[in-house]
């Protein structure tokens, strides 16, 4: 039986577009090994050395440290470093699991609605003012929740660390860089992410460590100490709001 003439058609027909397609990934790939010096190469993020940190005559590295410390050290506020807390406190408080989350969704709105009256005065007060009040509320109420003894207690402790902590000191700390770099932002802002990312990665575990060996309660109060007597004290006496302020330039340049 003889095929079809179609069929040697359609035959030669792939042959052909096979070819074709086959040159034209040939001259694609060379193309490729042409344009392979223009193209852009990623490199790594590079952190700021301690001479860096330490220039006399430009302050802004010193700044981006305050507010990755700012960032990092909001942890406690955020749902992350507040989960380790849930099974001991409903546990001692003896208050339901979906009272408890309902409780922290409300302290979550009023910290919507904090960001949004603190906003406009970061533009007023400066980043330096409001990291500092910031940091006041975030002590009260971590100090709130170590002291709760019902339901009361626990809704005004969270709509403080959510207010103060995970919103206002956070969106304080991220206004305060674009002040200080201009050219180097994108980096700067890399560099701040990490903060975030290592307070996911370190906070929860350290909360737990505290919780075993002091308890719940325990836990909240170092949590109220160190942010009352460093991170506020820092913030008041280290953080500039802009380079113009003590006579410098954005990135350090002029």
């Amino acid at each position: 039986m003889v095929p079809h003439a179609a069929t040697f058609v359609d035959a030669a027909s792939m042959r052909v577009t096979s070819s074709n397609l086959c040159e034209s990934n040939r001259v694609g790939y060379f193309d490729l090994l042409r344009l392979e010096p223009l193209m852009p190469r990623i490199s790594p993020v590079n952190l700021p050395s301690m001479r860096q940190l330490t220039r006399p005559d430009f302050s802004g590295w010193l700044m981006l440290l305050l507010a990755s410390a700012a960032v990092f050290f909001s942890g406690p506020g955020q749902t992350y470093g507040v989960f380790t807390f849930v099974d001991p406190m409903i546990e001692e408080l003896e208050i339901s699991r979906s009272v408890f989350s309902t409780l922290y969704s409300v302290g979550t709105l009023c910290s919507a609605v904090g960001l949004m009256v603190m906003g406009r005065q970061i533009d007023r007060w400066g980043s330096s003012a409001v990291m500092t009040l910031a940091a006041v509320g975030f002590a009260i109420g971590t100090l709130t929740l170590s002291l709760a003894t019902g339901p009361v207690m626990v809704l005004i402790g969270f709509a403080f660390i959510r207010s103060f902590g995970q919103g206002i000191l956070s969106l304080a700390a991220r206004t305060l860089v674009p002040q200080w770099f201009v050219s180097q932002r994108g980096r700067a802002f890399s560099l701040l992410g990490l903060a975030s990312t290592f307070s996911l990665a370190l906070i929860p575990p350290f909360h737990e460590r505290l919780i075993s060996w002091l308890g719940w309660r325990g836990a909240w109060q170092v949590d109220a100490i160190f942010i009352a007597l460093v991170l506020t004290p820092v913030f008041y006496l280290l953080v500039k709001n802009r380079p113009e302020d003590v006579g410098q330039y954005p990135d350090g340049r002029r």
